[in-house]
């Protein structure tokens, strides 16, 4: 499908064999996932990521928690892929090709 510079971490493999293109892994929020690859995160780090995703109920489409967890200055809250797309329809679209090769992925291996 879709051949995307992500220099592998989104196949590197985690504790008990899994990616984070794993259903099991990213829990549904495969933003969050395409977030942090394009960004160049750990696949530790994103695994964390999904997990908080999970634990707070985010939106689907959530791509990182924002704010500060050290300070008041700003709210902590998902940002989303929707709110993406109004304002950088550009990286909006590039986070969406990694959505769209991890669903690519997940059909060749179910």
């Amino acid at each position: 499908m879709n051949n995307l510079p992500y220099g592998g971490v989104i196949n590197w493999k985690l504790p008990k064999n899994k990616s984070v293109h794993d259903p099991s892994v990213h829990h549904g929020y495969r933003h969050v996932v395409a977030w942090g690859v394009n960004m160049g995160s750990h696949a530790y780090y994103i695994e964390m990521q999904c997990a908080e995703a999970k634990a707070q109920n985010a939106p689907v489409d959530a791509i990182f928690l924002g704010g500060s967890e050290w300070g008041p200055q700003e709210e902590r809250y998902w940002r989303t892929y929707a709110t993406l797309t109004e304002s950088n329809p550009a990286l909006a679209e590039e986070i969406n090709k990694y959505v769209e090769v991890m669903k690519d992925m997940e059909e060749r291996k179910g």
